[in-house]
């Protein structure tokens, strides 16, 4: 006992009046020297240094803790306890609040996506995730184990980050206002917005400082491309396509998030990624709005990106149409095959070149029915001798120009009465429609045909109709595919399996009954994958370094199996 100092005395003193105390001799045991200490004002308590946690002051306990996992873990990963000098008793609730460690920098184990934030001890960056996480090192190892992590780990972490890239975090940082009068000045700035979470300030909303500097795009100019690339005349006459909301003034896009359905978590998520430009599959406005309230969910996701400035743009239809879109897409699962649209898309019919009508007549003199008709505008003129005398005049336009041609050449004094309209049918686009009727060029079994899918869209389960016809073993040779809800399209095709995402348990029935083998993979799930895809063509067009080309982290069907 004469070993010990006053501050172990005073723990002796108190520890042994109960039955659970701790014994001095502990406090130099082998076992315990390295990282127990008595903790004030509590002596049938004592202090773990290495874990910073509160014990129970019996050797059991003691016991228990130091063979513990979490004990453990933190012994291995080699950080000093917290040392307890000659008469000095440690407080729990001083250790509570953690603090950033610069050494954790050069940790092999964090260095690679660690970063500190300006002014923040309580806090760290992870600039493969693009998040913020609390500076702790249990905290910091979780954050590494999680499937998140290693994804965005996988993705690739961008090679160099300055600080002013992380300003943004700093919770002193305010962001550069030009006070250039010119009013054609497109710099953001920093005004009250509606938002979902009150961790999002209007300051981290509205900077113009981005995690990956990009030299931005006009919003014109990106949605020409994406009108270039994903017409929209291919869409479904009911559907709401195109550029749904922007800005008032010209906007210059930096970030891009692409999403199946806009929720209000994604709108929250785009708010933090400080998104210019949301790509949002299924269209948010769909029914014509009467009001805008803050009441309605929908209403105020349109609300919150009015006055954040994120311009909404939705392709729906139009993605499932292309070639290369997503029910060509769907088809990549099975191995090569030849496949059509089962709904065949047509031109523009909108489109200039376009020529719907064909009229032909009899004239005595060309030359000056040619004159008559050289004023006007989108028609093609072919005159032609006949073995009459006379000539055979054709004439190529489309339906607002139709009436105007007849009206020429009803007055003219050489035209005769003999003459005939014909209605030119819109050509065909090879490739383009919706849903896809394919022939597999090698045959598979039905068995096969479910484990392909699933592995394609990273399911766990889908739910299957099996046709009396067939069996689990069935050799399939021709599948039909409509993303989304796809009964009306698949309606009548002649295929041995239809995969969609979901159908009415009466169009199951008459699915099976005709012949048809049924999969249904819930409606988002067959769109979900093709975001990434299409994220890989939009960066080719758009250019990477104009723009930064995100797909949302929080989009998921809303239906799970349980």
């Amino acid at each position: 006992m004469n070993i010990l100092n006053k501050t172990l005395v005073f723990g002796v003193k108190h520890f042994n009046q109960n039955s659970f105390h701790l014994n001095a001799r502990h406090l130099i045991t082998t076992q315990f020297k390295d990282w127990l200490s008595p903790f004030t004002g509590d002596p049938y308590s004592a202090f773990c240094r290495t874990c910073h946690c509160k014990l129970h002051a019996h050797k059991k306990g003691l016991l228990a803790h130091a063979k513990s996992s979490k004990h453990r873990k933190h012994t291995l990963t080699g950080e000093d306890p917290l040392s307890t000098e000659s008469g000095e008793i440690v407080a729990l609730k001083k250790l509570k609040k953690t603090h950033f460690n610069d050494q954790w920098l050069e940790d092999t184990n964090f260095s690679q996506w660690l970063r500190k934030i300006p002014n923040n001890s309580t806090k760290a960056l992870c600039v493969a995730c693009r998040s913020v996480i609390t500076a702790g090192r249990s905290e910091l190892i979780k954050h590494s184990q999680a499937a998140k992590h290693k994804k965005a780990i996988l993705d690739g972490i961008p090679e160099d980050i300055g600080e002013i890239d992380i300003d943004w975090l700093d919770p002193s940082y305010v962001p550069q206002i030009n006070n250039n009068s010119n009013n054609n000045n497109n710099n953001l700035t920093v005004t009250p917005a509606l938002t979902f979470s009150t961790n999002i300030t209007v300051q981290q909303i509205n900077s113009n400082n981005h995690i990956m500097d990009t030299l931005g795009l006009n919003l014109s100019d990106i949605i020409s491309q994406l009108q270039e690339s994903v017409p929209l005349h291919l869409a479904e006459k009911w559907d709401n396509v195109g550029l749904l909301s922007q800005p008032t003034q010209p906007t210059k896009i930096h970030n891009i998030l692409l999403t199946i359905d806009l929720t209000e978590k994604v709108v929250e998520e785009a708010l933090k990624k400080r998104v210019n430009l949301i790509i949002s599959y299924h269209p948010p406005i769909f029914k014509p709005l009467k009001s805008l309230s803050p009441n309605v969910w929908k209403e105020k996701i349109i609300l919150t990106c009015i006055e954040n400035k994120i311009a909404i743009y939705s392709p729906h239809t139009v993605l499932d149409a292309i070639k290369g879109g997503i029910n060509d897409w769907l088809l990549t699962a099975f191995g090569s095959s030849l496949s059509s649209p089962i709904q065949q898309s047509y031109s523009d019919q909108s489109g200039s070149g376009h020529f719907s009508n064909c009229l032909d007549v009899l004239v005595s003199e060309g030359e000056d029915v040619t004159q008559a008709l050289s004023g006007l505008e989108n028609v093609i003129l072919t005159v032609k001798s006949n073995e009459y005398g006379g000539c055979d005049v054709r004439v190529c336009c489309d339906d607002k120009t139709l009436p105007k041609v007849v009206d020429i050449l009803s007055q003219h004094p050489v035209a005769q009465l003999c003459s005939r309209i014909t209605k030119l049918q819109t050509p065909p686009l090879p490739g383009q429609g919706m849903g896809r009727f394919a022939c597999l060029d090698q045959s598979l079994p039905l068995y096969e045909i479910v484990h392909r899918i699933k592995q394609h869209l990273d399911l766990t389960h889908v739910r299957l109709a099996i046709s009396p016809k067939h069996t689990r073993d069935t050799k399939v040779n021709t599948i039909a595919v409509c993303a989304g809800s796809g009964a009306s399209v698949l309606r009548g095709c002649k295929a041995d399996v239809w995969i969609t995402g979901e159908m009415s348990h009466h169009e199951v029935l008459d699915a099976i009954h005709y012949g048809s083998s049924v999969i249904l993979c819930e409606h988002t799930n067959t769109e979900r994958g093709y975001l990434k895809p299409w994220a890989e063509q939009l960066k080719d067009n758009l250019g990477q370094h104009n723009v930064n080309i995100m797909i949302s982290d929080v989009d998921k069907d809303p239906l799970k199996v349980v």
